[in-house]
């Protein structure tokens, strides 16, 4: 467990000479790094691991008649922000589906039946069937969520030696967009820099959409 938001706050206070006027754009800045970290930064140290960001829901019912699970519902439910879908699960099967393209799923007729794929559209997961049992058909899904708003004495989820990865990248956030100190904030990113290939992160692998479950719809 790393630090918690008023200790990073603290580090970052003292990246930036010592304001003290800055509590709330630091705040910001830090949660947003934090979630940077937990989505769009790709780890070549495979042993890391992040268990905290996997989630596993309860059963989501889906209707019948109804051909998508709109992911709001089971944020609403869960009490968390996703990311990314893993994978579904048929809770009477216990099949898992598998996924297809938006491309795929514009191409076929939506009929009922048994759903046995799907497609994360935006905020939909589309499948490629209406529920046909009366009663509805209940999902459980595995994802991963979003880094959980710091606040308070809440500690960030990535390990102590992240912290100073994390106030380099707020207060640098800080330096440039909110102080406009470019001297400050270029020497702010070339310690970032320098840290972050010293933990061995990668700048910002893109990685294949489908393995998300993200799919971009290409209009023909």
């Amino acid at each position: 467990m790393g630090s918690t938001l008023v200790q990073l706050r603290t580090r970052c206070t003292r990246h930036l000479a010592g304001r003290t006027d800055l509590d709330t754009e630091i705040d910001e800045a830090l949660n947003d790094q934090v979630r940077l970290l937990s989505t769009g930064v790709v780890f070549r140290r495979r042993s890391l691991q992040m268990p905290e960001l996997e989630f596993t829901t309860g059963n989501v019912l889906v209707a019948m008649g109804v051909d998508k699970i709109l992911l709001s519902d089971v944020e609403t439910q869960e009490s968390i922000e996703i990311f990314a879908i893993e994978t579904i699960r048929d809770v009477t099967t216990t099949k898992k589906l598998r996924t297809m393209s938006i491309r795929e799923r514009d191409e076929i007729e939506i009929v009922d039946g048994l759903p046995s794929r799907y497609v994360r559209y935006g905020t939909d997961i589309l499948f490629d069937n209406s529920v046909i049992t009366a009663a509805g058909r209940n999902y459980i899904l595995r994802v991963r969520r979003y880094h959980p708003t710091l606040s308070g004495s809440q500690g960030s989820i990535f390990p102590v030696s992240f912290d100073e990865l994390i106030a380099l990248g707020a207060s640098l956030r800080v330096a440039r967009e909110r102080i406009r100190d470019y001297d400050m904030a270029d020497e702010l990113q070339k310690q970032f820099t320098s840290l972050n290939r010293a933990l061995g992160l990668s700048k910002h692998e893109e990685t294949r959409d489908h393995e998300f479950g993200v799919q971009v719809r290409m209009d023909r």
